[in-house]
């Protein structure tokens, strides 16, 4: 019995140390396994940044696809009176292009805006001097028609302003006549109202021509940007005559009472009144 006791007393603390033993070992195999499995990640993980490091990040775009490489300014083509017209066009809408291809053209990008005034600077200049070369050179050509008018419909007031420049060297025909009533008279913008009106006083004179007029500028008097109506009827008076005179008489009670464009629609038809009444 003494000896089963002693058995029993030694036989105890064994067992518990073989428990301990198979617990660590247990225990230590699982964290090799996560040890092996962190060193898995890591590796994968710096793969990962290696070939990041490789790939230039002007070909990475915000959402990690890829975009046009980056070029600078210089590498847009300047502008050469020597050039035909057909390149001169083809050259000025690669510039215009860089609306579309956003941070790839090297202007500025110091604001939301810059860029975007920046492309319009660079073409208003362009389109200037090509104006002051026709000009000086007294050139008449069916293609500096096409690309004033083309420039007439970039968003940029600068830009119209400059294409209404080039317009004005050039012969009247209905395409530009569409073009400036479509993309100035119709627009926004009233700095260009007194510009576009002066070119349209040279459609006068032609039935069909002021017919398209007047319904444009009454159109604009009645629904346009309110600062555009107020321009467009300051600089009404050229366009009255007998046949116009009714139309914008008849306007005037459609417009709305003490605005500007009433008040001067309201003075350029009383001029008009005195004028016939005197001769």
């Amino acid at each position: 019995m003494k000896e089963l006791k002693k058995y029993w007393i030694y036989s105890i603390p064994t067992g518990l140390l073989i428990l301990g033993i198979a617990l660590v070992v247990n225990i230590n195999s699982k964290n090799t396994k996560v040890t092996k499995n962190n060193q898995k990640n890591f590796e994968a993980n710096k793969v990962s940044k290696q070939e990041k490091l490789r790939t230039p990040s002007s070909q990475i775009s915000k959402k990690g696809s890829a975009r046009e490489p980056q070029q600078t300014t210089s590498q847009l083509p300047d502008y050469n009176p020597n050039d035909n017209w057909d390149l001169q066009f083809s050259n000025l809408k690669k510039i215009e292009k860089c609306y579309e291809k956003e941070g790839t053209c090297g202007f500025p990008q110091t604001d939301p805006k810059s860029e975007y005034f920046a492309i319009g600077e660079r073409l208003k200049k362009d389109l200037l001097k090509m104006q002051n070369f026709v000009v000086n050179n007294n050139i008449k050509n069916e293609k500096i028609s096409e690309i004033a008018n083309h420039f007439l419909a970039t968003p940029d007031g600068h830009v119209k302003k400059a294409a209404m420049h080039l317009m004005a060297t050039q012969e009247t025909d209905l395409n530009s006549l569409d073009s400036l009533l479509n993309n100035v008279i119709n627009y926004h913008d009233s700095q260009l109202i007194e510009q576009a009106m002066l070119e349209l006083k040279r459609y006068l004179g032609n039935e069909q021509n002021e017919s398209k007029i007047n319904n444009a500028l009454i159109r604009a008097m009645k629904s346009g940007a309110p600062f555009v109506s107020t321009e467009v009827s300051k600089h009404l008076g050229p366009f009255l005559n007998q046949k116009s005179y009714p139309l914008y008489k008849s306007t005037l009670d459609t417009v709305s009472k003490g605005s500007h464009t009433h008040k001067n629609l309201k003075n350029v038809i009383a001029e008009y009144q005195l004028l016939m009444q005197s001769a």
